[in-house]
């Protein structure tokens, strides 16, 4: 079997990445086409939004795509990610909880930190105060693609790291 991991990362993050942009796309817009304009607090208010969104999005894409590729691996569809010693990013990955749960756990809260303090403090920061719905629609595809497309790299490194290299402290049932 040849299987190229850097290629293999490049297409997850196309699809995760496209595939998230157009379904947060969507559902935001029928969710809210209707409504009245999203701002800082209240009722509809993007904060709560963003943070709900980018912790179950993190949580949810880590719980499919680790059973999805762990099964490949299985089946010898693909092979493990092992970038060595000299990957931070491995180093890091490597030290992830074994379990699924534990796993998307971590991955809910790096969603967390990676995708909601940047864009709040933009919009601080350009006195934006509030987003007419379609607008924020289209904002939030975007949004939720960029952090699917980020993500989905450590978690498929997670799925498929040796597991001879786990150097996990936390063992969390699956």
């Amino acid at each position: 079997m040849s299987f190229s991991a850097p290629k293999y990362l490049k297409h997850e993050m196309l699809v995760c990445g496209t595939s998230n942009t157009l379904l947060n796309m969507l559902i935001a817009w029928l969710l809210l086409k209707d409504g009245n304009p999203i701002s800082w607090k209240g009722e509809n208010n993007f904060v709560g939004d963003m943070i709900a969104t980018s912790f179950l999005l993190s949580f949810i894409i880590s719980l499919i795509l680790i059973s999805v590729n762990q099964r490949k691996l299985i089946k010898g569809k693909v092979g493990e990610i092992d970038f060595g010693p000299g990957s931070r990013l491995q180093q890091w990955v490597n030290r992830l909880p074994s379990g699924k749960l534990g796993n998307a756990f971590c991955f809910g809260l790096l969603g967390l930190l990676i995708a909601v303090p940047l864009p709040l403090a933009g919009f601080a920061i350009l006195g934006v105060e509030q987003f007419a719905p379609v607008d924020y629609a289209v904002f939030k595809g975007f949004w939720a693609g960029a952090l699917s497309t980020l993500i989905v790299v450590p978690i498929v490194m997670s799925a498929l790291r040796p597991r001879s290299q786990n150097y996990s402290m936390i063992k969390l049932a699956d």
